[in-house]
């Protein structure tokens, strides 16, 4: 912990700060950081209680953050949103000296920091709270428990061998056709009817389809080396 505070220090040279053990006055300010980018110092997120998140950008109104003084710098925060989580996070950032600069410049600053996410932007897409590796344990319990044992072994090992080493870590919204197309090419030595298969299973676990022809299936390197073969022999 004390490695982190006395990052600050060697960051903003002598910049008052409270020592809360002793009560007393120092040169040192005691804030954690994670990052250090030209003369932007990012604070580590802290999570915040919140309701369900929205999906919608339209049901936002934005933010621009709020400013306030420490140690006599300015100091911007901001919420964010993060994958796999329901819950914001609170964003923190040393803007700038009081010394050095006015109370609306730091709020531009700020301003221009936000934009910079694209968090206020129309087109920002919200990331899902539910990941895929989330979803596999409810699925498992409470679809896959209730197949007969035949079926339950065929998904279990397109689950463990083909779709949580690609998608454990991808929110569900974020699965879509055109990524699952790129993730196809990976499944060229099976043939198309296993990698339907294999994608059937990953739609029961979405609980949606793709749509039809939506997916190109590739056809396996087996099938290539007999169509080889085949055109040799003519």
């Amino acid at each position: 912990m004390e490695d982190n505070q006395n990052v600050v220090g060697k960051a903003l040279p002598g910049l008052p700060s409270l020592d809360i053990t002793t009560g007393q006055t120092g040169t040192e300010q005691r804030i954690p950081l994670v990052a250090v980018t030209g003369d932007v110092i990012v604070s580590p997120a802290v999570p915040i209680e919140a309701g369900k998140r929205r999906k919608s950008m339209s049901r936002r109104i934005g933010q621009n953050g709020t400013v306030e003084v420490r140690n006599g710098a300015y100091r911007g925060r901001w919420f964010e949103d993060v994958v796999g989580q329901s819950q914001r996070v609170k964003r923190s950032v040393v803007l700038g000296f009081v010394k050095e600069m006015r109370k609306s410049e730091a709020r531009r600053k700020l301003r221009s920091i936000i934009e910079a996410t694209g968090a206020n932007s129309p087109s920002y897409v919200i990331p899902s709270s539910d990941i895929f590796a989330k979803r596999v344990p409810w699925w498992e319990e409470n679809y896959l428990s209730r197949q007969k044992p035949s079926t339950q072994r065929t998904m279990r090992y397109h689950v463990r061998k083909y779709l949580r080493p690609k998608w454990d870590r991808h929110p569900l919204d974020c699965i879509t056709a055109d990524k699952v197309n790129e993730w196809i090419g990976e499944l060229s030595h099976l043939s198309p009817m296993s990698q339907k298969h294999v994608v059937a299973t990953l739609c029961l676990i979405l609980k949606r389809r793709f749509g039809r022809k939506k997916i190109t299936y590739s056809p396996s390197w087996k099938s290539n080396r007999k169509l080889s073969a085949t055109r040799q022999k003519k």
